[in-house]
């Protein structure tokens, strides 16, 4: 049985990206992630080298919606009730979550453990945006639900070849992202 553990990479209304949630053990040394997980719409895996050993990575990106952020009448976020498209920063670009799970060794987090992630993220990132600026990064739980642990199944389970990458390293979140902020 693998745990895992959540994490978020997100940029803000107003903020730019960075890591929001991340393991325990994980949180001096977080900017890891950011640099491991570039964004991608397609699950994709990776080991993340760590002062414990290795740790296997699995992430993914989605837009955030009105129904991630609980939004049933229009607000200053620019989602609106029964809106469909993403909601955007303050610069009208769209707010992606890049969401996923780091396991407790060198074993793989199920594809299916995004569901849980991608719930955790959302979490958090309401916080976030209730409070951008005085926002400081969480420390995640273990996914008690998670596939990996509980044998669950979310909506990346049935996706074909999810993309692997070698180590940490290369240009990092920013740069896949399109820029620093």
């Amino acid at each position: 049985m693998v745990s895992g553990w959540p994490f978020l990479v997100a940029r803000g209304r107003t903020h730019g990206y960075r890591v929001l949630l991340a393991p325990p053990w994980l949180l001096d040394t977080a900017g890891a992630l950011e640099d491991l997980a570039v964004p991608s719409d397609r699950p994709r895996e990776a080991v993340l080298p760590t002062a414990a050993g290795p740790r296997a990575v699995i992430w993914v990106s989605a837009p955030v919606t009105a129904a991630d952020l609980g939004v049933t009448t229009a607000g200053h976020d620019g989602a609106a009730a029964g809106h469909r498209g993403p909601v955007r920063d303050e610069h009208g670009r769209p707010l992606l979550l890049t969401h996923g799970v780091v396991s407790g060794g060198p074993v793989p987090p199920e594809v299916a453990d995004l569901s849980a992630s991608h719930r955790a993220a959302v979490a958090t990132y309401r916080r976030v945006l209730a409070d951008e600026a005085g926002f400081a990064m969480e420390p995640s739980e273990p996914l008690a639900d998670s596939a990996s642990v509980a044998g669950g199944v979310g909506p990346w389970a049935a996706a074909e070849g999810a993309g692997s990458q070698a180590v940490a390293g290369g240009a990092g979140f920013r740069a896949a992202a399109g820029g620093a902020g």
